[in-house]
């Protein structure tokens, strides 16, 4: 009975002991499987992260290399219009300038008058600043003319230059500085635009 009772004892610590090493066994193999989900779960946040931190940073670098390429169109394109300016700008003044000379004025006035049918009736407007100074030299220029028909007088809408009215139907023909200078920009422009192209 002795044996039997060892025996049982040993049969009870050996089936205690196996039941504790299967059920070690199955709580490490479980610990195991966690531990591979929760390594597998962190490599994919992790992955997915660097993919999204991947994309931000170049989603980052492409609207920075946008935003950098418009503020260099914009830095062109205000350079262009700044010197387009400053040429529109020389270009009045230096009008003005071959206008401010009362002698050019009248031999343009004498030209222009000579080239319309001796029945025209002709007003020519000058600003009101030259108007003496221009009216007398003109005076002496176009003495037969003014007999003709032609007018002189002044007019206030004029900063430099003359306007030429056909007296009958109110056509004029403006060569102020403001015109003479627009239309020379107008066709100097495409010129200039090419002188300046920078893009």
């Amino acid at each position: 009975m002795q044996f039997e009772v060892k025996d049982l004892i040993n049969k009870i610590k050996k089936d205690g002991l196996e039941e504790a090493e299967r059920v070690s066994n199955d709580i490490i193999l479980k610990a195991k499987r966690e531990a591979e989900e929760i390594v597998a779960k962190a490599e994919e946040a992790a992955r997915v992260l660097k993919a999204k931190s991947e994309k931000e940073v170049n989603d980052y670098k492409s609207h920075a290399l946008e935003a950098s390429r418009q503020a260099i169109r914009d830095l062109i394109i205000g350079v262009e219009k700044n010197l387009k300016s400053l040429f529109e700008n020389t270009l009045k003044d230096n009008v003005t300038e071959v206008f401010s000379d009362n002698n050019f004025l009248a031999e343009l006035i004498i030209k222009i008058t000579d080239s319309w049918l001796k029945e025209e009736k002709l007003v020519i407007q000058l600003n009101e600043s030259d108007f003496s100074s221009l009216e007398q030299i003109l005076r002496l220029k176009l003495k037969n003319k003014l007999k003709e028909g032609i007018e002189i007088k002044p007019f206030k809408g004029i900063n430099k230059g003359f306007k030429i009215q056909k007296k009958n139907i109110g056509l004029y023909y403006d060569f102020s500085v403001e015109t003479i200078a627009d239309i020379l920009f107008d066709y100097l422009n495409p010129r200039f635009k090419e002188v300046i192209k920078v893009v």
